[in-house]
């Protein structure tokens, strides 16, 4: 906008040159541009723009003898036009905006906060102490004006509506959370923009409400997810409203607890895409959020047990048919042990390679290959690949780590495998795809267990703050791309067709409970009844 005015001042001034000789002068024009542009050059000393072309032709203008009028007010131009290139919208417009703050005057007799979606707002509270009424009113004058020629964005999404209500009018306030470089509170009814970092607080101060629990009636069904319960709450606030909802399917009845002593009634349908709450308020739940409900409602539908089961630790996803046979056994003179393969047809046994001791274990890989987990001293193992063809020769895969035998798993084909390694404060879960390649590192953290579910998912269980995940890394990704929150202690107990057979086990106020689910290659959880 200021070059346009600029260009103006100059388009304006050359206009009035040309219409407006006085006495003749050679070169006439020409010397009224040099003033004009001569006047325009500055230079910047202690963060100002001087105007020293101005100065310059200052002096020659008082022994200039002729146009005298004309030539002062070229000068006044180039001095315009520095001020005009000094000044911008910034300038101009933040002065207006902050006059505009003093519209807000003390004299509030309540203020009322709602939730913002632009479709249906929620009412959330309301003030109407004065002391507390002055302390909105003073963050709210402390924002800080935005300027932009850009167009405005209005927060869509977990904003709030603020009404201050004076005797004879209403001033509407729409903010949001603070983000760098963004206006968050738009005041009046032409959204005049600011930033304030301390508003979003103040509203947090006020209504910090974070769901305990939602407990399924009918049912011993309690979830206590705090991330989802969070999501859900967000979403029954700001959600989007359904007008005239058809929900005549049987729903799930259910109680979500604010507080200790306030809980309040919630319904959805039976794959939990819909909420109904707060006299008869329905709202569309996103897919993201109705799968983690559908998932925790099932996980936590768990039976009372008298004891819990114990299950032994599973490698091996598809078993082969073979007609060797392999143990780890002593020699003939019974001083070393060694891995053997005996083949029943014809009767012979060949020593494959030597190992440190009796607990050393082996997992048969694709042929010709046998991963061996050679124990040399407690806690420390040696990891090695062998070839059957080549006996006795070997390639580390680990050297002297502590590795957890019962991590160990296999993929489907009996290419890939996976194992974990205990250091001292953590553990590091490991993939192999490549025999040629190092272990590429899946995960890291307290690693409980983990076991192949296809070619392209590995599931591990990992414990976070006492919480027990239940993750799902996608080999073909090199990431993982699911994390599911399990109410208890989790169990993988065996594969079949690319399922995963895992149990939930949980002890409440000394009840034991226990239930058995699996999870299929499209990562869906059912219960096995």
């Amino acid at each position: 906008m200021k070059y346009i005015l600029i260009f103006g001042v100059i388009l304006q001034s050359l206009l009035y040159v040309y219409k407006n000789q006085e006495e003749y002068e050679p070169f006439y024009i020409f010397k009224c541009m040099i003033y004009l542009f001569i006047s325009t050059i500055h230079s910047v000393i202690i963060m100002l723009k001087l105007p020293l072309g101005a100065c310059l032709m200052s002096f020659i203008y008082l022994i200039d003898k002729k146009n005298h009028a004309i030539k002062l007010r070229l000068i006044a131009s180039g001095i315009i036009i520095v001020i005009l290139s000094s000044l911008s919208y910034e300038d101009i417009s933040s002065p207006i905006q902050k006059l505009y703050l003093y519209n807000i005057k003390p004299d509030v007799t309540y203020i009322e906060v709602y939730t913002n979606n632009n479709v249906n707002n929620k009412y959330l509270f309301s003030i109407k102490d004065k002391s507390d009424i002055n302390q909105w009113i003073s963050i709210l004058k402390a924002s800080s004006p935005y300027t932009s020629w850009n167009y405005k964005v209005l927060p869509q999404d977990h904003g709030y509506l603020i009404k201050l209500h004076y005797p004879s009018k209403i001033i509407p306030i729409t903010t949001t959370s603070y983000t760098p470089n963004l206006p968050n509170v738009f005041i009046g009814n032409n959204y005049i923009s600011y930033t304030n970092t301390s508003l979003p607080d103040l509203i947090n101060a006020y209504f910090n409400v974070k769901p305990l629990s939602l407990k399924i009636l009918s049912t011993d069904v309690e979830i206590k997810d705090t991330s989802i319960l969070t999501n859900l709450w967000e979403e029954l606030l700001w959600g989007k409203e359904i007008l005239n909802p058809n929900l005549n399917l049987p729903l799930i009845e259910g109680k979500l607890s604010l507080s200790k002593d306030y809980e309040i009634d919630i319904s959805f349908s039976n794959n939990f895409s819909y909420a109904r709450f707060n006299n008869n308020h329905v709202i569309k739940i996103s897919d993201y959020l109705s799968n983690k409900l559908n998932e925790q409602y099932i996980l936590s539908s768990l039976n009372i047990v008298n004891t819990l089961t114990e299950y032994a630790p599973v490698h091996i996803h598809t078993p082969q048919k073979n007609t060797l046979n392999y143990s780890i056994e002593l020699d003939e003179g019974r001083r070393y042990h060694g891995l053997y393969a005996n083949n029943e047809i014809q009767n012979t046994k060949t020593l494959l390679h030597n190992v440190s001791s009796a607990n050393s274990e082996y997992f048969i890989l694709k042929n010709p290959y046998i991963l061996l987990l050679d124990e040399k001293l407690p806690s420390q193992y040696y990891l090695m690949l062998i070839n059957q063809n080549i006996p006795n020769k070997h390639r580390y895969v680990e050297k002297g780590k502590n590795i957890i035998p019962s991590s160990i798993a296999l993929c489907p084909q009996n290419t890939k495998f996976t194992y974990t390694i205990n250091n001292e404060d953590s553990s590091t879960l490991y993939l192999v795809n490549n025999y040629y390649d190092s272990p590429i590192v899946v995960a890291n953290g307290d690693i409980l267990d983990s076991l192949f579910l296809s070619e392209k998912y590995i599931v591990y269980s990992l414990l976070i703050d006492y919480i027990n995940l239940l993750c799902i890394y996608d080999t073909s990704l090199s990431k993982t791309v699911k994390y599911i929150t399990i109410p208890g202690n989790v169990h993988m107990i065996r594969v079949e067709n690319n399922t995963i057979v895992f149990s939930v086990q949980n002890e409440d106020k000394n009840i034991l409970k226990e239930g058995i689910f699996i999870i299929d290659d499209t990562l869906k959880i059912k219960k096995i009844e």
